[in-house]
C-alpha cells in the first residue's frame, strides 16, 4: 500500500512567514493540526480553521498563485491593513506520520516556496478571515528587458552591488510624525534635526527599517521647517512611529554625481550619447 493510502497516516501542514530585517528575520509560523506542532526548534501555532491551496507544478511561467486562508491575528491583522511591509517569504511543508512504517522521524515534502504577493481580508465575505497570496519565482521572470537609453543613470540607486557599487551615507533617525505620505525624522532623541547636509542631499534616497524600504520623493532644507520634512512615494506604516530608521543619501543620477562618487565607470546612462538629431538625415547647425 502506497504511503499516502495508508488509513494510519496523519498529516498536516506548516506554514512558515519570513520577513522583517534579513540579518535577524522575524517568523510567523501557522499548522492547520488540532495541536500546536514542534519542529526542530520552531513551534507552529495551531489554527485548525486554516486552509491551503496550493498551486499545480507546471512546466511554464504561467503559475497560480498559493492562497492560504488563516484568521485575524497581529500578523494577519499587519500585512492586511494596506500599508507596506517588509518583503515576505513563505514556506508551506507537508508532514506526514505513517505509524506502519516505524519511522524515527514524520516524512517532510516541502510543498511550495514563494513570496507573498498581497493579503485580502474578509475573503469572500468571510468575516475574520484573511487570504495570503503568494508567488514562486518564476513570477520574477516577468520583468522588462532592455535598458532605457536616458541621460540619467538606470541602475537601482545603490543597488547593493549590482550596476551601482557607489558606497552611500547613511544617517540613523527617529521617526517624529507621519501625516499621508510625509514623515518627519529626527537624529535619535529627538533633539537636533537632520540639517547637516546639502540642499537635495536626500532627495531620492530611501528610508529603511526592518527590510522595508521606501524611496524618498522630495526633501530639501532650504526652509527652516524643511530638514525633518520627508516626502514619500509611499504612506510609511503607522507602526513606524517613534521607532529608528535608516535614511539613505539620494543621487540625481547624472554622470557628475558618479564622477564625485568615482564610479562613472559604471555611469549606465546610454542615451547620454546619443546625438540631438540623425546625423543620416540631418546636419549641425
Amino acid at each position: 500500500m502506497a504511503t499516502r493510502d495508508d488509513p494510519a497516516k496523519r498529516s498536516w501542514l506548516v506554514i512558515s512567514f519570513r520577513y522583517g530585517d534579513p540579518a535577524a528575520p522575524t517568523f510567523a509560523r501557522y499548522t492547520d493540526y488540532t495541536r500546536d506542532v514542534v519542529e526542530g526548534m520552531a513551534t507552529f501555532n495551531s489554527k485548525p480553521q486554516t486552509a491551503v491551496k496550493i498551486p499545480p507544478f507546471t512546466g511554464g511561467f504561467n503559475e497560480q498563485p498559493l492562497v492560504v486562508e488563516l484568521p485575524l491575528d497581529a500578523f494577519t491583522t499587519r500585512i492586511s491593513n494596506g500599508e507596506p511591509h517588509s518583503p515576505i517569504d513563505v514556506t508551506v511543508v507537508e508532514t506526514m506520520d505513517v505509524p506502519s512504517l516505524d519511522l524515527s522521524a514524520a516524512h517532510l515534502d516541502t510543498m511550495f516556496k514563494g513570496r507573498v504577493d498581497r493579503a485580502v481580508r474578509n475573503h469572500k465575505g468571510r468575516r475574520g478571515i484573511v487570504a495570503v497570496y503568494a508567488l514562486n519565482w518564476k513570477s520574477r521572470v516577468r520583468a522588462a528587458l532592455g535598458i532605457p537609453a536616458l541621460n540619467e543613470c538606470v541602475w537601482p540607486v545603490y543597488g547593493d552591488g549590482k550596476g551601482c557599487r557607489a558606497i552611500p551615507v547613511a544617517v540613523a533617525g527617529e521617526v517624529t510624525e507621519i501625516v499621508d505620505n510625509r514623515v518627519a525624522i529626527r537624529k535619535p532623541g529627538g533633539v537636533d534635526p537632520l540639517d547637516g547636509r546639502p540642499d537635495r542631499f536626500f532627495h531620492r534616497g530611501r528610508i529603511v527599517r526592518d527590510g522595508l524600504s521606501i524611496d524618498v520623493k522630495d526633501w530639501s532644507n532650504s526652509f527652516p521647517e524643511n530638514p525633518d520634512h520627508f516626502y514619500l512615494d509611499d504612506f510609511a506604516p503607522q507602526d513606524w512611529l517613534g521607532r529608528a530608521v535608516t535614511v539613505v543619501e539620494g543621487c540625481p543620477r547624472t554622470v557628475a554625481a558618479c564622477r564625485a562618487k568615482g564610479q562613472e565607470a559604471r555611469f549606465m546612462g546610454i542615451g547620454i550619447a546619443i546625438p540631438d538629431r540623425n546625423p543620416v538625415l540631418e546636419g549641425g547647425v
